[in-house]
């Protein structure tokens, strides 16, 4: 049998096509409102510290801007990372000698209003505190273009103004970056997974007591300590000392640590290294400096306690 369909009938169909099309195509004209940052320093380059070191690959850069009008200067360090928005994050890959990133704007949501300064943010070093901060003056925040979604080429040797560190400096022809010693001032943290995917993404044993280098130093501490998990390093040293307070000895140690790597600290204390005990009945934080923290022992050192040890644990 043969059925005939009215245009009546026909018109519903059609007006659920011409739906579906308009639907495409307002996903298309979305996807195409963009712009793309492409931010990066040129391979090869020679980049170095403030001593003198190559960069290596413990160095993080960082696109982003400050927010609430806060302006960076040398002399404001310590407030740089509670008033930074970060947008990306690169690694410095120390076999290129350089740091490379895509970005995609996609709105203007604030912090990243049209128009904001746009920074380039790299630190590094053992204790982080090896900064360069800078930009160019063409580096403004896009807005998002559904005409002309072509990107910008943000070249770190393009930069004219610098904050902290050097491009490209005065007398040294051949370096590209050098970053600048900082003091009492913390980078943009980084927690244990993020600092898991940077530095050991392909690699097995990236478990917090995993030692993939085999040096002896766990995952968790060479995050804590800013040494690297795949290369050999020295345990840095923990300090233990004796203290004298009103007549009586106690025990103490310093940890050395980075504000910039949130991690949960446990110091411990023994008098046979069998039985360890922690909490605030055995030890108290007597110092916390943004490099170090110094634990006492609670009981003094005597014809009761005639030997203590003290030890440190550390979780993410």
């Amino acid at each position: 049998m043969v059925q005939f369909m009215s245009f009546a009938s026909r018109s519903i169909p059609f007006i659920r096509l011409f739906g579906s099309v308009c639907c495409l195509l307002a996903l298309t004209t979305t996807a195409l409102r963009a712009k793309t940052i492409r931010w990066f320093s040129d391979p090869l380059k020679d980049n170095r510290t403030s001593s003198g070191a190559a960069m290596d690959g413990g160095f993080r850069f960082e696109l982003g801007v400050f927010t609430g009008g806060f302006t960076p200067t040398s002399a404001n360090t310590a407030d740089w990372a509670s008033h930074w928005a970060s947008a990306q994050r690169a690694v410095y890959n120390e076999s290129n000698r350089l740091f490379t990133a895509q970005f995609t704007v996609t709105s203007n949501a604030s912090p990243f209003t049209a128009g904001a300064q746009a920074w380039v943010w790299g630190f590094g070093g053992t204790s982080g505190r090896e900064w360069i901060l800078f930009r160019a003056l063409s580096w403004t925040w896009p807005e998002p273009d559904p005409i002309d979604p072509i990107g910008f080429d943000w070249n770190a040797d393009d930069a004219t103004q610098v904050v902290l560190g050097a491009i490209k400096p005065p007398g040294s022809p051949a370096i590209l970056m050098r970053s600048a010693a900082v003091s009492n001032s913390a980078p943009p943290a980084s927690t244990f997974n993020l600092w898991r995917v940077e530095e050991l993404s392909d690699v097995a044993l990236n478990g917090p007591d995993d030692d993939p280098d085999g040096d002896g130093i766990p995952n968790i501490l060479e995050y804590l300590f800013g040494t690297r998990p795949r290369s050999r390093d020295a345990l840095p040293v923990t300090p233990i000392s004796i203290v004298e307070i009103s007549g009586q000895r106690y025990l103490q140690i310093s940890i050395p640590r980075r504000l910039d790597r949130p991690a949960t600290l446990i110091t411990e204390v023994s008098t046979d290294l069998a039985l360890w005990s922690s909490g605030p009945t055995y030890t108290q934080v007597t110092a916390s400096a943004p490099d170090a923290l110094l634990v006492r022992a609670l009981a003094p050192l005597g014809s009761a306690t005639p030997r203590l040890f003290m030890r440190m644990r550390a979780t993410p």
